[in-house]
């Protein structure tokens, strides 16, 4: 991926493998006897029959909402024996072992996020670094509830755009969950910051800035600030006004000026140095951002 392409995770068949490994390796469950929406940062399993959960103690890498139809049932959590509450949501954290001790005598409703996701949105409201839910049973609100028949009927439908209206909605689930679960956030004042960290906008603008002469992916500036290439590209825009991508052809350009102002190189020398791969493509982009070629900026310096 590069920096001029919109974030999407892959919307193809090895969705369902990327989401396995997030799942992880629990029992398997009959195709018929389960709905699934997947998009890139969540997932919706519906399983409408009874699923024997008891003999498997598992984990998820990423973060497990379940809502189950049957009675109030037991669950062992981290060795804990604590219970799910009937229509009413559960957390499992990422990578937290979880089993259920008795067999389902319903289905249930699982919803999924991808831990980087999650802990990105997190971050972006409280500074949180990891976010722990309390296991603790909470109210399906009727928000809740629209929000995903509203990201399973887009899933499942397919229509031009469903990607980034399931990206949106989410969101929005996600948004919802962090503001109304009992979780390590509550308290938290909005935007925090920890202690000695520097914004990941700000470190991204830094890292453009050392980095400029080669080519930059838009996964390599997210990894670089431990921050999703989604949620980096709406928080960047939303900060700079910009893409990751604009400025950085703007910091790009803003050097080649301060180059060209210097006779001893050669508009060749100045492309190359400012990381662009041809002549052409420096020319046009100089060209669009100044308003003028790059020899004739360099004829107005002197």
């Amino acid at each position: 991926m590069n920096l001029m392409e919109p974030y999407s995770e892959p919307r193809t068949a090895d969705m369902e493998q990327q989401w396995q490994r997030v799942i992880g390796p629990v029992q398997d469950i009959p195709p018929a006897s389960m709905e699934h929406y997947l998009a890139g940062p969540m997932a919706l399993f519906v399983v409408k029959d009874p699923v024997n959960f008891a003999d498997m103690e598992h984990n998820h890498q990423g973060y497990e909402f379940v809502v189950s139809f049957g009675p109030d049932a037991p669950f062992l959590v981290d060795g804990n024996s604590l219970t799910t509450e009937r229509q009413r949501l559960f957390p499992f954290n990422a990578g937290q072992s979880h089993q259920a001790e008795e067999d389902s005598q319903a289905g249930l409703v699982a919803l999924m996020f991808r831990r980087r996701f999650l802990r990105d949105i997190a971050s972006s409201m409280f500074g949180a670094t990891e976010p722990l839910f309390r296991n603790v049973s909470i109210d399906y609100g009727d928000g809740l509830r629209r929000i995903l028949r509203a990201f399973a009927a887009e899933v499942a439908a397919r229509q031009p755009g469903y990607e980034l209206a399931a990206d949106s909605l989410a969101l929005q689930a996600c948004l919802h969950l962090l503001r109304s679960a009992p979780s390590n956030c509550a308290g938290l004042p909005a935007a925090a910051r920890r202690p000695g960290s520097r914004p990941a906008v700000v470190q991204a603008r830094d890292y453009l800035q050392a980095n400029f002469q080669r080519h930059i992916s838009l996964t390599e500036l997210a990894d670089a600030v431990h921050m999703s290439p989604y949620h980096l590209s709406r928080c960047f825009k939303r900060e700079t006004g910009m893409s990751p991508f604009a400025y950085l052809s703007m910091v790009k350009i803003e050097r080649a000026k301060q180059l060209l102002r210097h006779k001893n190189r050669t508009i060749t020398e100045v492309c190359l140095e400012c990381g662009f791969n041809n002549l052409s493509h420096f020319s046009r982009a100089f060209s669009q951002r100044v308003g003028v070629s790059p020899s004739a900026y360099r004829r107005q310096s002197r």
